[in-house]
């Protein structure tokens, strides 16, 4: 049976476009040798394993000034906001406003707010910096989409400033309301970040190849507490199930996120569901996590976060288990690097709620695609004392179907068909 609330039931008489079918958005994937020199930052050098150090390329400096290490936490009382953009690997499309006006974002379960450039935005949006352009004259960057808040006939100014700090600097502007759009689903008064000033995400910004961020997590930890694009959506009634599913594929497909339903072709099995420590981000207790046959970590929190690329954890994990297979830390960084050709032969297990989650050893390796025969290693450490422990990012995701279900706040995960 078709459920409508009330702001779904004004919006048809609006002729505004509602929607109780299950809408997929195709995720695009930058590739493992750009992802890799985002990574290695501003440095212009890297640990050999002959414990020298090895120069970079003219070209591989250049591309890394597009993912200087904005790996940074918000304090906002008691909450922690994981900031990490220049580790996000997956892009999807939206649209805003009347009509709509494209945007590519990252959908991330790491956050939870909306937020786009707008045509007023002078700071960081647009090109490399004039610091940018005295180390590699030759450097450009991706064009933005910037929203016309004077071209959206359903735009409703707010007037409340938007404002994040990141480590490097602010993200702001002030707050607007306006219908997001994806495909024919549309959620109307949706309050997001109409933004001026993108200085706090750095190079990483101005040359990556998204607009700005969806955030998927929990109301609580949105600034000012407003709801997000899938709480509104579960408020309106525009869904068929309150719930959205990630398929990442293997590590040389793009992905597909899917909204008010799953994709049943995409997996096999039930979906094993896991009740989160609490409704902020999505967070979940692991029993252990065992490399080989050496258990590493017991009783521990993780956030399943689509944002992330890597998983990361406590740097006295990260270091053992870095160490243990040879790899390396960057010049200034907090990433490891390891030979592309060690065979990683050890299993990587995560035990939740009593069942097996294995990853294979091989996967925590991602190509630099040069001549250097490196690899990224799929772990970083990053210490959150008040907040969880570890991260599993996308290299956790490609191996499971996941579910993130927002009416019963639950995480499900299920074998890949």
């Amino acid at each position: 049976m078709l459920r409508f609330s009330k702001a779904a039931l004004f919006s048809l008489f609006l002729g505004m476009p509602v929607s109780n079918a299950m809408v997929k958005i195709p995720l695009h994937k930058i590739p493992d040798e750009d992802h890799v020199k985002a990574h290695l930052g501003l440095v212009g050098m890297y640990a050999d394993f002959d414990g020298g150090f090895k120069e970079l390329t003219k070209l591989q400096r250049r591309r890394n000034l597009r993912g200087e290490e904005e790996i940074s936490l918000v304090y906002k009382e008691d909450d922690i906001q994981i900031r990490d953009f220049q580790n996000a690997q997956y892009y999807g499309d939206i649209e805003l406003g009347t009509p709509g006006q494209k945007f590519t974002v990252i959908f991330d379960t790491g956050s939870s707010n909306l937020w786009v450039p707008s045509t007023s935005c002078t700071t960081g949006c647009d090109g490399p910096t004039e610091a940018m352009k005295w180390l590699d004259p030759d450097m450009t960057a991706d064009k933005k989409d910037k929203f016309n808040s004077s071209a959206s006939s359903s735009f409703q100014k707010d007037g409340r400033k938007f404002h994040i700090k990141y480590g490097s600097g602010p993200v702001s502007g002030i707050f607007g309301e306006d219908t997001v759009r994806f495909g024919d689903l549309g959620v109307t008064g949706q309050k997001f970040g109409v933004i001026d000033n993108v200085a706090g995400l750095g190079p990483a910004y101005s040359m990556g190849a998204f607009d700005g961020i969806l955030g998927l997590g929990f109301g609580s930890l949105s600034i000012d507490k407003s709801k997000t694009v899938m709480e509104n959506a579960m408020d309106q009634g525009q869904l068929d199930e309150n719930l959205f599913a990630f398929y990442l594929g293997d590590n040389s497909d793009n992905g597909e996120l899917s909204i008010g339903g799953m994709d049943k072709t995409k997996f096999k099995g039930d979906i094993h569901y896991v009740d989160l420590v609490q409704a902020s981000w999505w967070e979940i207790m692991v029993d252990k996590i065992t490399v080989g046959d050496e258990e590493v970590a017991t009783e521990v929190t993780a956030i399943v976060d689509s944002g992330t690329s890597l998983l990361t954890g406590p740097t006295k994990y990260v270091t053992k288990i870095a160490e243990k297979y040879g790899a390396k830390r960057t010049f200034l960084s907090p990433n490891y690097m390891i030979d592309c050709d060690t065979d990683i032969t050890d299993d990587f297990t995560f035990t939740i709620d009593g069942k097996d989650y294995t990853v294979q050893g091989n996967d925590f390796k991602i190509s630099a695609g040069d001549d250097s025969n490196l690899c990224l290693f799929g772990m970083s450490p990053m210490d959150m004392p008040m907040g969880p422990q570890f991260i599993l990012g996308d290299i956790f995701m490609r191996r499971y179907y996941t579910v993130f279900d927002l009416g019963n706040e639950k995480v499900g995960f299920a074998e890949l068909a």
